[in-house]
């Protein structure tokens, strides 16, 4: 598609932007969705996981740098799926805790429960973005519950690195949930 000339007034411009769009959707929908159902095995969840794909194209994208729409469709929807694979397991992960923790007397509340997944979510984000050593200090410890000296044991670090690593991921964390206010 070509991209609309610079000389256009903003509501022509939308109104351009709008054409895009709707080319691409009319386009290229029916592929995607038929690419997710041989991918996924179901078609419904094929079709939810192709409109979240064309959401994200029209809040996030201007298509007109776009040369490749497949393989960047394609791109985007196995990022969501990644996403949503992440937060269901996170969803379990809680959940499963959850359960097998005797002080609990009632299940969360949806609220609750949506608070506590996008607060791992958040964490799960500063985490992978913190390098290799330092990520899994703070796994080992705080999830794994292993001492600081296994932990450098393992690690082929000293103990003080291991707490600065650990320093490291509690500030990262913090510091995301902070920005993230779930």
């Amino acid at each position: 598609m070509p991209s609309a000339p610079a000389t256009q007034s903003p509501p022509a411009l939308v109104e351009t932007q709008k054409k895009q769009l709707g080319a691409l959707y009319g386009q290229h929908h029916r592929w995607l969705t038929g690419w997710l159902t041989k991918m996924l095995g179901c078609p419904h969840h094929a079709a939810d996981l192709s409109q979240d794909t064309f959401v994200r194209v029209i809040t996030h994208t201007d298509i007109r740098t776009v040369s490749e729409h497949r393989p960047w469709l394609a791109t985007i929807a196995k990022r969501l799926l990644i996403d949503k694979t992440r937060r269901g397991k996170l969803e379990k992960a809680y959940l499963q805790a959850l359960s097998q923790a005797p002080q609990v007397t009632e299940a969360p509340s949806a609220e609750q429960l949506l608070v506590a997944v996008q607060t791992l979510g958040l964490i799960n984000q500063a985490l992978n973005k913190l390098a290799d050593k330092p990520q899994r200090a703070f796994v080992l410890r705080h999830v794994k519950g292993q001492t600081q000296a296994a932990i450098a044991q393992q690690l082929g670090v000293s103990v003080t690195m291991v707490r600065n690593y650990l320093v490291q991921g509690l500030v990262a964390c913090h510091d995301a949930i902070e920005e993230g206010q779930p």
